[in-house]
């Protein structure tokens, strides 16, 4: 069973070049931005349109635009304004649309400011809020309980966590290997992860413009 390893993963992001880290972490935040669409069309809040926007504009970074300072900032501001408060909704998709838009901010600030701690966030977001999602939608009791150990295994072994935490092995893997992020590398992550993750347009569990 694999699982989530911040240590490992922050001395692992300290040995590869600024831009493998960034492509890692927009590959996390590709699988979760269609939960943030979803969140929105459940809840009516929020613009998936600004949110898909940013993490294109580190793709674009990525394959050798430029992101001056003022529109790392100007993101970033635009980003914490959709963000949504856990208190104000309902929603099952609330974790992972915090979750999201969290994950593409920390993204873009690390093409600013390169800390590996950043990209650690975003991995590890891209986890917890898998699992909190399925302690939601999954947990046998409906009434409130005391926390069941054996709930939580199970949800640390679950398919859905288990693929996400495949995803991020492989990624790096990837990363590790290729001598430069080129579009060809770039195509093959963004093409990957846009068809994994929760996906909940795709499996039918919302449905909306997507």
């Amino acid at each position: 069973m694999l699982v989530f390893d911040e240590a490992a993963l922050i001395n692992l992001l300290n040995s590869l070049p600024m831009k493998k880290c960034t492509a890692f972490a927009a590959s996390c935040c590709e699988r979760m931005v269609p939960n943030y669409r979803a969140f929105s069309v459940w809840e009516g809040w929020g613009d998936p349109a600004l949110l898909r926007t940013a993490l294109d504009s580190v793709w674009s970074f990525l394959a050798g635009q430029t992101f001056p300072r003022s529109q790392v900032q100007k993101i970033l501001q635009a980003c914490e304004a959709i963000t949504p408060d856990m208190d104000d909704f309902s929603s099952v998709f609330r974790s992972t649309a915090l979750y999201a838009a969290i994950g593409v901010a920390y993204t873009v600030e690390y093409c600013l400011d390169p800390q590996s701690q950043l990209i650690a966030y975003v991995a590890g977001g891209a986890v917890e809020a898998l699992s909190q999602y399925l302690s939601v939608v999954a947990d046998p009791e409906t009434q409130v309980h005391t926390t069941n150990p054996i709930f939580e295994t199970w949800i640390d072994q679950s398919p859905l966590i288990q693929t996400e935490l495949q995803y991020q092995k492989r990624d790096l893997e990837v990363l590790q290997t290729c001598k430069v992020v080129d579009l060809s590398l770039i195509d093959q992550l963004r093409q990957s992860s846009s068809m994994a993750g929760l996906q909940p347009f795709l499996r039918g569990m919302v449905k909306g413009a997507n």
